[in-house]
This record gives C-alpha cells, sequence and structure tokens, in this order.
C-alpha cells in the first residue's frame, strides 16, 4: 500500500465534508479557501502515492487496480482545474465520494499479474483514464443541472437550489467538458482496436475477444457521446436532454470501468 494512502483518504474526507457544508449552509470564503486548499493537498498526496507506486514497478498501466486508482486522482485534479474561476462546491461535493470509493476499492484489490509494457497501452490507459475523468466532471455536473431544474419547477428549494450554480453554468460545463473529453475518449477507442488487433495477430482466437462485453459497452459510450456533441452541434441540443444523455453516457463508461477492475480481481489483464 503506498505510504500516504491514509493521509490521503483523511485529507479528501475533510475536504468532503467541508463542501458539503458549503451545499446545505452559507460557508464563509476563509472556510471555503480552507476546503479548496484541503482538496489540493490530498491531490499533492496522492500524486506522491502515484510517483511511489511508478518507483515500485507499479505505473497505471500496469494493471486495472492501478489505473483506478489513478483515474480518482485525475477526477479531483480537472475539478480543479476546470473551477479556477467558477466554484461549483455541489460538484465537488458529489465527485469527491466517488473518488473516494474508487481509491479504496483499488487498494483493496490483490495486485494483478505484471502486464508486459508497450507504448500503445501506455497510451490507451492514460486516454482512457483522463477521458473517463473529464467525463465523470461533466457527469456531476448533469446531475445537479437535474436536480436543481426539478426544484425550479416545483417552485420549492432546497439548500441546494438556492446556493446552487446558475442551470446555465451547469449547462456549459457539460458542453466543455464534452467538447474536451470526447476527442480523448476516443483516442483510448482508437488505441483499444489497436491494441486487439494486434492480440488477434499474435494468435488470440477472435470468439474471445468477441465474448467481452466491455468492448460492447466501450463503442455504446462513444455513440451516446458522438450523438451528444453532434445534437448539440447540429441541433441545439442542450439543458435536460444533454445532462440526461450526458448520464446515459458516463453510466456505460462506469461499466466498463467496473468490468475491468472484476477482470483484474480475477487475474485478467486489460484493455
Amino acid at each position: 500500500m503506498p505510504p500516504l494512502f491514509p493521509l490521503t483518504l483523511s485529507l479528501y474526507a475533510a475536504a468532503c465534508a467541508l463542501y458539503c457544508v458549503a451545499v446545505s449552509q452559507a460557508l464563509p470564503p476563509l472556510l471555503y479557501r480552507a476546503a479548496r486548499g484541503c482538496l489540493l493537498l490530498a491531490l499533492v498526496s496522492q500524486a506522491a502515492d502515484i510517483g511511489w507506486l511508478c518507483l515500485h514497478g507499479q505505473p497505471p498501466p500496469t494493471d486495472a487496480r492501478e489505473a483506478v486508482f489513478f483515474i480518482s486522482w485525475l477526477m479531483v485534479g480537472v475539478y480543479l482545474l476546470a473551477t479556477l474561476r467558477t466554484p461549483l462546491p455541489v460538484v465537488a461535493a458529489l465527485l469527491l465520494p466517488v473518488s473516494m470509493v474508487l481509491q479504496v476499492a483499488a487498494r483493496l484489490a490483490p495486485a494483478g499479474a505484471p502486464e508486459a509494457h508497450s507504448l500503445l497501452r501506455s497510451l490507451h490507459v492514460l486516454s482512457a483514464s483522463l477521458g473517463t475523468a473529464i467525463l465523470a466532471l461533466g457527469a456531476g455536473g448533469s446531475v445537479v443541472y437535474l436536480l436543481l431544474e426539478r426544484q425550479l419547477k416545483r417552485h420549492h428549494l432546497s439548500p441546494l437550489g438556492r446556493r446552487g450554480p446558475p442551470l446555465q453554468t451547469l449547462d456549459t460545463l457539460n458542453r466543455r467538458t464534452t467538447l474536451l473529453g470526447f476527442p480523448v475518449f476516443t483516442l483510448a477507442l482508437v488505441t483499444g482496436a489497436a491494441f486487439l488487433a494486434r492480440q488477434l495477430y499474435e494468435g488470440i482466437p477472435l470468439r474471445s475477444v468477441l465474448a467481452r462485453p466491455q468492448y460492447v459497452l466501450a463503442l455504446l459510450s462513444w455513440l451516446l457521446f458522438a450523438s451528444l456533441l453532434l445534437g448539440r452541434v447540429t441541433a441545439g441540443l442542450r439543458g435536460r436532454r444533454a445532462a440526461l444523455l450526458t448520464l446515459c453516457g458516463f453510466g456505460a463508461v462506469l461499466a466498463v470501468l467496473t468490468l475491468y477492475y472484476l477482470r483484474g480481481l480475477t487475474g485478467g489483464g486489460a484493455p
């Protein structure tokens, strides 16, 4: 286990608690800065752990366990970069529990069998991880959008509704994460296809390749996000429909990640 993992998890938990307070009641600027500072310290602490793992022969492309741990770190980093100008504590309150669950799941999983390193494999894992993290931010914003819209329609605002960001801000977040995350996720899909083609060339039976449902789910998620992007560009798709389509696409992405994680538990590699 990485040496700083207990400290990292504690910092994430503290930051998550502060962000939840920010959503439920008015948070003084000093405490909000404390929440962001705590989250930044957690990010640095986890980065040190990832560096330690790399030095000990367990970089993110090694197996699904380390890829999941890396994704949990990227999700926080993407959130911090995206909210430099526009604070979105309610999105942080949603993303941080997910990130912590991924971290704990990664550390509880046994180490998988070492996989042969290659540039293609590394590019696939890194692009898939970054694409998942970017799209996770858009999915978090979509959840908040749907909750706020429902409250506005019922004219019954909870603390979330009173202190939440404007719907336009959340829709803009969805659009930007889709525009940025879709090309990265496309790169992951292309490199994954190239990796599979190389496996077929090396004599892996086609039946065993096609029997893996994660490939179908990955393609489905790509098609859903492609439809979202095309709809935004050509038909002005936005608001509730864009948020729902984002959640459907990210649900497929999470299913792919879960299948790879479970394969890692049984000794399977990735992609």
